[in-house]
This record gives structure tokens, C-alpha cells and sequence, in this order.
């Protein structure tokens, strides 16, 4: 039953032909850059443990979790214990660039978009991802909407 559904999804998901770089950079150099370096600094920069707090409280306490296994509930409920943990990781990122393949990990789970589903396509799939990676995410949009109209 499992492979039935993912085969589905792989079906419906599976990029066909890749997109050439000399695309992108063709698309690229039609954009006028509108991000100041003011911007760029802003976006770039160390991000503070009120940012981090906001981003954690804003994640609902018993959202399902991710691979890790830990909810939301536990960095609200262990902040004094676990923000500067979470602070290292956050600005490793921001900071030095460290990439979050280590934790963009998720768990895929399957919705039933109506009652008594009985085929695939009565499935939704969603991604239920770590809290950490979703405080980053969190914290890039925050940091990105000031500057979208642009």
C-alpha cells in the first residue's frame, strides 16, 4: 500500500527536465537589483535572541513534529535551558553561512481531503518539519517582508 502512494506523489512531484543554468543566469541578468546593500546587511545579519523567542512562540506548542520528534512545547517550556543552543545554530546560519541540510529533515504525512477517502488523490501530503528549521524559516520571512515590494 505504502509504494502505491509513493509512487503516486513521485509521479505527480518528478521535475521532468531540469532547468539549464544558462537559463537562469539569462533570467537573472533581466532583473534590476533592488535590494540595497542597507537591505542586504539587514537581511545578513546576527540575529537576536528576541527574534529566536518570537519565532519559537509563534510555532504552536503541540504542532506535530518533525523528525526530531521535539514539539514546539518543549523550547517554550525549556527556553532558559535551550536558547543559547538555538541562538548558535540560528546565527551559524545567518552568520557563517552553515547550510540546514543537517536538519531540513521532514516527515511526510497524508491528510484525507474528504471522508472515507479511497484513492490517492484523496490524500494530501504535508510536511511536518523541525522547529529549529522552521525558526530560521520563520525568521527569513520576517526579516524578507519589509523588503517584497521592492
Amino acid at each position: 500500500m505504502g509504494n502505491i502512494f509513493v509512487e503516486a506523489f513521485r509521479k505527480r512531484f518528478i521535475q521532468f527536465s531540469p532547468l539549464a543554468t544558462s537559463n537562469i543566469r539569462d533570467f537573472i541578468g533581466i532583473i534590476d537589483p533592488c535590494i540595497s546593500s542597507d537591505d542586504n546587511l539587514k537581511l545578513m545579519a546576527h540575529v537576536s535572541e528576541l527574534e529566536i523567542f518570537d519565532a519559537v512562540k509563534s510555532i504552536g506548542a503541540l504542532k506535530a513534529s518533525g523528525p526530531d520528534g521535539l514539539h514546539a512545547i518543549f523550547f517554550h517550556q525549556f527556553w532558559a535551558e535551550t536558547k543559547h543552543l538555538l541562538y548558535q545554530l540560528v546565527n551559524d546560519f545567518f552568520v557563517n553561512n552553515i547550510p540546514l541540510n543537517p536538519i531540513n529533515h521532514k516527515n511526510i504525512a497524508l491528510i484525507p481531503k474528504i471522508d472515507n477517502p479511497e484513492s490517492v488523490d484523496h490524500f494530501r501530503p504535508i510536511s511536518l518539519c523541525n522547529v529549529v528549521y522552521m525558526v530560521i524559516i520563520k525568521i527569513v520571512i520576517t526579516r524578507l517582508q519589509p523588503i517584497l515590494a521592492k
